[in-house]
């Protein structure tokens, strides 16, 4: 018997395709998922599968610190991470001691000996760990620094003399070379558009001065106490300052400094102290005397060379009293240039610095071991004052300045450099 020839039958949903294409089809996809479930290598074994325990064992460190990895880094400056060249210890471009791989897989090729379950793992897109961002010390450079700041500012003047004598006959002082300290509150502010600050003496130190012909063995020590700078009746001034930023290395200069203490000067007035009875003396350290007390060192008080000091004598012979403290008016002249270092420091120099120190008055004693004092006669204010050195700057003064508390004073200012 002849049979009809068969005629596959359409499913249905699947118009146009016979129903043992579609089996087919599905047979196939079937198989290769099996395949795609359940890899495996020529040896039997299975790969193995990320996030498994296996996989953690086979995993190389990726760890910070790690002493066979380079690391992995962006760079200080925030740019992109950057593979190290296959062979090579890792990545590269890291800082010291960030980790990163070790292995040496070079783009999914196992090196000599290595199991083909390492070749896959080198293949993976494994997400590395990044170093943390170490914090940032202060601003960021491109912060600006705040208008308003209280700094501690010291500065030191070289200064020369030259020797005083007596009818050009008889020496009194030689002449000499030594450093004078100044430290001062400046206390910056913007106002109306304008940098401003506001300065307070705080402290200040005096060379030696050694004496001549018939004092020739004799050194005088001069010190301003720490006590008086800290008293309200210290003066203070106002000075003007040009900043062409508030950034972090900006320049900084001020207007022409003119410190007035222990007199009375008109502001903006830089000639000098003029003669002895033009000055317009003032009790700025409130001690109940005209002028900025200065203590001469006592006898009992060593000297660098171990010797010991002397009182400042009247008489040309060094016989009678002899000035224990003098009385003093003191003006410093000085325009400051420099820089902002970071926003709690600044640096710089002193240009066409001077110093200039009168002796107005004084007290006495009878005798180095006299233990009563009186105020010094005209004449004897006068004999110091003709017989005091003249100092002159041999170099411009370099200033340093260092933030402080808004709120400290001149102890906390001079402490700084301490």
């Amino acid at each position: 018997m002849i049979e009809a020839p068969f005629r596959p039958r359409r499913l249905a949903g699947h118009d146009g395709l016979p129903s043992a294409l579609v089996v087919s089809i599905v047979l196939v996809i079937g198989l290769a998922c099996t395949a795609c479930a359940s890899p495996q290598f020529s040896d039997g074994r299975e790969p193995v599968r990320s996030g498994s325990a296996d996989a953690a064992a086979l995993a190389p460190s990726v760890a910070l610190g790690g002493s066979d990895a380079a690391g992995l880094s962006s760079g200080d400056s925030g740019g992109p991470l950057t593979p190290g060249a296959a062979g090579g210890s890792g990545i590269a471009g890291g800082p010291a001691g960030a980790a990163g791989r070790s292995d040496n897989v070079d783009a999914g090729t196992a090196p000599a000996g290595a199991a083909p379950a390492d070749v896959a793992d080198a293949g993976a897109a494994a997400t590395p760990v990044v170093p943390a961002t170490p914090p940032v010390v202060g601003p960021p450079a491109s912060a600006e620094c705040p208008a308003k700041a209280v700094f501690s500012l010291q500065f030191a003047i070289t200064l020369k003399w030259q020797g005083r004598s007596i009818a050009g006959v008889v020496p009194l002082v030689r002449g000499g070379m030594g450093t004078a300290t100044v430290w001062a509150r400046w206390e910056f502010d913007e106002i109306a558009g304008r940098s401003q600050s506001v300065i307070t003496s705080c402290g200040m130190t005096l060379p030696d001065m050694a004496a001549g012909g018939a004092f020739d063995a004799e050194q005088y020590g001069f010190h301003y106490a720490d006590s008086i700078w800290d008293r309200p009746s210290m003066p203070r001034w106002t000075l003007d300052w040009k900043r062409k930023c508030k950034l972090p290395g900006c320049a900084l200069e001020s207007e022409l400094a003119i410190w007035t203490v222990g007199a009375s000067v008109a502001a903006g007035t830089s000639s000098g102290l003029g003669p002895l009875d033009r000055i317009q003396s003032a009790d700025h350290d409130g001690d109940g005397y005209e002028g900025l007390s200065l203590t001469v060192r006592s006898p009992s008080e060593q000297t660098a060379t171990g010797g010991h000091y002397s009182y400042v004598p009247f008489s040309v012979t060094g016989g009678g009293p002899r000035a224990e403290t003098l009385f003093t008016a003191m003006q410093i002249v000085g325009r400051f240039y420099g820089n902002l270092e970071g926003c709690d420091a600044m640096a710089g120099l002193v240009q066409g610095v001077s110093l200039e120190m009168r002796p107005i008055g004084c007290l006495a004693r009878a005798s180095a071991s006299a233990s009563q004092t009186a105020v010094c006669s005209i004449e004897q204010s006068s004999s110091i004052d003709q017989n005091m050195p003249v100092f002159e700057a041999v170099t411009e003064a370099r200033f340093e300045g260092r933030r402080v508390a808004d709120t400290a004073d001149c102890a906390a200012v001079r402490q700084v450099w301490k």
